[in-house]
């Protein structure tokens, strides 16, 4: 029976193991045998932070709040939560007396203004014809303007509390009061939330709706402070499991107190139906880069030594440990600065077993 010996610990290697400053010298069957792999790095032109938590939201301008602006009961909601909305359609209707005495004071106002319309009109022709006096004119020119003022302002208060120009026009040609309030969209989008049931009062200052529209969204990524300066607007940002484009548009100013991070926001490609407001993701950023020769490798095919990383490149002889820079840490791979080539072999399973014998560590079968 053949016996075999282990030894452990520090061990002079043979001629066929030989260590030769750098340079590890192995046959191709004890690479086998030690079940070292290699893979040819990747040229890069871009390097890609790891993954940082995001946010989808709902850019500011593209979010409303819907007040009835007077108070009043809620006759009717004709959406709810998650409902999709168009330009223009009717929401709601609210039962206000406000409402109905500023109609009443409009229609008043625009017969008010008439009539002083007509006095003005009256006293410049008889002011030319001598028969009244200037002081006389110019007191009626004063109620024609206050009577102006007054249309104007009742008409304000009609487009305040929700009516069209289209609506108020009806209601000075038809002079027929609306009964309720209605509030409509103020453009295509969705019901965000419901803050009313019906039948409530409301007063002025109460939200009945925030609706908003989807259309682009916004994805907010914190980040740490650290990375602000390899960040540029106009960067590519991807998003784990996704291959929607997206870019930097705002890079944030100030450090929030909470994680120490930053804000960074991306713009979502227009049209996209993967993602919803409110929906967590993971993304990553392309950042900028020094010229040099960049490789993309996975990150555990370095050893470091304090501040020293290294690779181990094959050659015809075993491998030799190369000397390399990191540019970027991408969380599955690194990009490192090397001087080396895209045909070179890089050791990626057995690093332990090289470094092992590297540091003079080994075992005979």
């Amino acid at each position: 029976m053949k016996k075999t010996i282990i030894w452990i610990g520090l061990f002079i290697f043979s001629t066929s193991l030989g260590l030769t400053d750098e340079q590890l010298n192995l046959d191709q069957s004890q690479i086998i045998n030690l079940k070292i792999e290699t893979q040819n790095p990747v040229k890069v032109v871009s390097v890609h932070s790891r993954n940082f938590p995001g946010k989808i939201v709902i850019p500011n301008a593209q979010i409303r709040v819907l007040n009835p602006m007077l108070p009043g009961l809620v006759n009717i909601l004709y959406v709810a939560e998650g409902d999709q909305i168009n330009k223009g359609q009717k929401l709601a209707e609210i039962s206000s007396p406000d409402f109905l005495e500023a109609q009443q004071n409009y229609l008043q106002s625009i017969s008010g203004l008439a009539i002083a319309k007509r006095n003005h009109e009256r006293n410049k022709e008889l002011l030319e014809e001598g028969i009244i006096s200037e002081k006389t004119y110019l007191v009626g020119q004063s109620a024609f303007q206050e009577a102006e003022a007054t249309c104007y302002s009742s008409q304000q208060s009609l487009q305040f509390s929700g009516m069209s120009d289209l609506q108020i026009h009806t209601l000075q040609s038809s002079r027929k009061i609306n009964r309720t309030m209605v509030i409509t969209a103020p453009f295509d989008g969705v019901v965000l939330t419901q803050n009313v049931k019906t039948g409530e009062h409301v007063d002025e200052d109460v939200s009945l709706y925030h609706v908003g529209d989807l259309d682009p969204l916004w994805v907010e990524i914190h980040v740490p402070y650290m990375l602000r300066s390899s960040l540029q607007v106009g960067n590519a940002i991807s998003i784990e499991g996704s291959s929607l484009e997206s870019k930097i548009i705002t890079i944030g100013q100030m450090v929030h107190e909470d994680d120490q991070g930053i804000i960074v926001r991306g713009l979502l490609q227009s049209g996209q139906t993967q993602f919803i407001p409110g929906q967590y993701v993971k993304a990553n950023f392309e950042q900028k880069i020094e010229q040099g020769n960049l490789y993309r490798i996975p990150t555990g095919s370095v050893i470091r030594n304090g501040n020293a990383v290294s690779l181990f490149i094959r050659n015809a002889g075993g491998f030799n440990l190369k000397s390399v820079r990191i540019i970027a840490d991408e969380g599955n791979s690194l990009v490192v600065d090397a001087n080396m080539s895209v045909t070179d072999q890089v050791a990626v399973k057995g690093i332990a077993t090289l470094k092992g014998i590297l540091e003079g560590l080994g075992s005979e079968e």
